[in-house]
C-alpha cells in the first residue's frame, strides 16, 4: 500500500430514479450514457483519474485542486448545456476534498475520500462543494469564487469541517468543438484589432470554402517573425469556427524537440470535445493506436485495445492512419480546418506527418493551413524537404507575407491614437511603411504589389 496527497471528487446525478420511471429501460440507459459522458469530457479535459463508476455518478482523483475544482465546474458546465437541448433535465452534485489518502489496487482510502462522499451528498442539483482541505491547498489558483457556508456535520466524521461553495456560470451555447484556446487568446491579445491582409483572407476563405465543399486545401503562410502569420490564421479560424467549421489548432515550441507535439496539441482538443459516437467508431476500426498519442482518448473510451508491434515502420504507418481516420471523421460533416503554427520548430516526424494529412485521399473536406518563418528556412532542412514534396501536389500553395500598405498603416495608427491622423501623422505612416516593407502606396491610386516569382520562391521584387 502507498499514500499520497491528492484531491478527491464525487459527483451525483439529480433526478436519475424520477426519470427512470418516466421512460423505458432503453431511454434511460441513452440519457445515463450521455449524462456519464458530459462527466467524463470534463475529467479529459482537466487531466483527471476516474476510480470508478457508482451507478449515479463517478469518483475521481486529482494531483492538482485547481484541476479538481475546474473539473467540477465543466461538469456543472456540461450538464447544464445539454439540459438545454435535451427532451429531460438532470441536475448535478460534486462534492471535494483533500488530503492523504491510502491507494490499494486502484481504489483510494481515507478521511478524505469519505469526506469527499458526504460532501457530495449534502449539495443540491447545480451545487459544487469543497472542504477546507480543498480551499487550503488551492489558494489563490482557483479563476472561481469560494463562498464560505461555515462548519458543517458530515454522517461518520466526529468533528465538524468547514464547507465552501465553488461559484461557476453557464457556458454561452455552442454547438460542436470549440475553438481551441490558444486562437482564442491570439485574437484577444490584438491591442487594436486586425489591420489588411483582405487579398489574403479572402484567398484563405475561398480556399476553406473549397475544402468544405470536397476539395481538400493545403496553404502555407510565410514571413519574418512579427508580419503576421497567426493573426491571418486566427481570422480564418474564426471565419470557418462561424460556419460550423471543426477548428483545430498545434504549434512547435522552439528546443522543445517534442514528437508530433503541434498534433498533441490538435488531435487532444478534437478528443476531449468530440462525440462518444466518433470515438467509439474511431477506436472500432483503429484500437488504440493513438492512445500513446492522446491519453485523453483512453479516458473518454473505456477499454482501449493498445496494440503494440516491434516494427517501428508498421508502428508509425498505424499512428499515420489513425490521426488520418480522426480528421477525416471530425470533418465529415463540415469540414475541418487544421492550423499548424510555427513549423521551423517542427520535428522530422512532426513535419513527416503533415507531409501524410496533406497529401491523405481520404481528408477531402480539410483545409491544412501551416505557417513558419522564411527567415529561418535553409536549404536541406527537413521542413525544406517536405515543402518541396509537396510542390507538384494539386491545391497546395504558398502565400509570403510582407508589411502592410501604407493605407492599413494609417488605419492602425488612427486606431492606437482614437482620432483620425492629421498631415503629420499620415506623414509619419509613410515613412514607417518605407523604412519597414518593400511596399510603395501613392495614396491617390490604389497601391501595387509585386508578384512572386515562383512557387517555390519567397523574393519579392523591389518596388520603387
Amino acid at each position: 500500500m502507498a499514500t499520497q496527497t491528492v484531491t478527491i471528487l464525487f459527483s451525483d446525478m439529480v433526478g436519475s430514479t424520477a426519470l427512470s420511471s418516466s421512460l423505458d429501460p432503453a431511454a434511460a440507459d441513452r440519457v445515463r450514457q450521455d449524462h456519464f459522458s458530459v462527466l467524463r469530457q470534463a475529467l479529459a479535459a482537466t487531466e483527471g483519474v476516474e476510480v470508478k463508476n457508482l451507478g449515479d455518478g463517478l469518483m475521481a482523483v486529482f494531483g492538482s485542486s485547481s484541476a479538481a475544482i475546474a473539473c467540477a465546474v465543466a461538469m456543472q458546465q456540461g450538464v447544464e448545456e445539454d439540459n438545454r437541448r435535451a427532451p429531460h433535465s438532470l441536475g448535478l452534485r460534486v462534492g471535494l476534498s483533500g488530503g492523504e489518502v491510502t491507494v490499494e489496487d486502484g481504489d483510494y482510502f481515507g478521511d478524505p475520500v469519505v469526506e469527499a462522499a458526504r460532501v457530495c451528498a449534502l449539495c443540491e442539483g447545480g451545487q459544487i462543494l469543497v472542504t477546507d482541505a480543498v480551499r487550503f491547498m488551492v489558494g489563490r489558483r482557483s479563476a472561481h469564487p469560494l463562498t464560505s457556508l461555515g462548519d458543517r456535520e458530515l454522517k461518520g466524521l466526529p468533528d465538524p469541517v468547514a464547507l465552501f461553495e465553488v461559484g461557476w456560470e453557464p457556458t454561452l451555447a455552442a454547438a460542436g468543438v470549440p475553438l481551441p484556446e490558444r486562437l482564442q487568446t491570439a485574437m484577444s491579445a490584438a491591442l487594436f484589432g486586425f489591420f489588411g491582409r483582405e487579398r489574403e483572407q479572402a484567398q484563405l476563405v475561398d480556399a476553406a470554402k473549397s475544402a468544405v465543399a470536397g476539395s481538400r486545401q493545403v496553404a502555407f503562410l510565410s514571413g519574418e517573425p512579427g508580419i503576421g502569420k497567426t493573426s491571418l490564421c486566427c481570422q480564418l479560424a474564426q471565419w470557418a469556427h462561424e460556419a460550423d467549421v471543426c477548428v483545430l489548432y498545434g504549434r512547435s515550441d522552439e528546443d522543445l524537440g517534442l514528437p508530433y507535439q503541434p498534433f498533441v496539441e490538435a488531435l487532444s482538443h478534437l478528443v476531449v470535445h468530440a462525440d462518444d459516437e466518433l470515438l467509439v467508431e474511431h477506436v472500432a476500426a483503429h484500437g488504440g493506436a493513438l492512445v500513446g498519442l492522446v491519453p485523453a482518448l483512453g479516458t473518454r473510451v473505456a477499454d482501449v485495445s493498445v496494440m503494440q508491434s516491434a516494427d517501428p515502420d508498421t508502428e508509425r504507418a498505424r499512428l499515420f492512419a489513425a490521426v488520418v481516420g480522426l480528421f477525416g471523421a471530425a470533418s465529415a460533416d463540415a469540414g475541418l480546418l487544421l492550423v499548424v503554427d510555427d513549423l521551423h520548430w517542427a520535428d522530422k516526424a512532426s513535419l513527416q506527418l503533415l507531409r501524410h494529412v496533406a497529401r491523405a485521399s481520404q481528408l477531402s473536406k480539410v483545409m491544412l493551413l501551416g505557417t513558419y518563418r522564411d527567415s529561418e528556412l535553409s536549404a536541406g532542412s527537413a521542413l525544406s524537404d517536405m515543402l518541396a514534396s509537396l510542390r507538384r501536389e494539386a491545391d497546395v500553395y504558398r502565400i509570403d507575407l510582407v508589411g502592410l500598405e501604407d493605407f492599413e498603416v494609417i488605419e492602425m495608427m488612427e486606431a492606437a491614437a482614437g482620432h483620425a491622423m492629421p498631415e503629420d501623422g499620415v506623414a509619419l505612416a509613410h515613412a514607417v511603411r518605407q523604412e519597414t516593407g518593400c511596399w510603395w502606396a501613392d495614396l491617390s491610386s490604389p497601391p501595387t504589389r509585386c508578384a512572386p516569382v515562383s512557387w517555390t520562391s519567397s523574393d519579392w521584387c523591389s518596388c520603387p
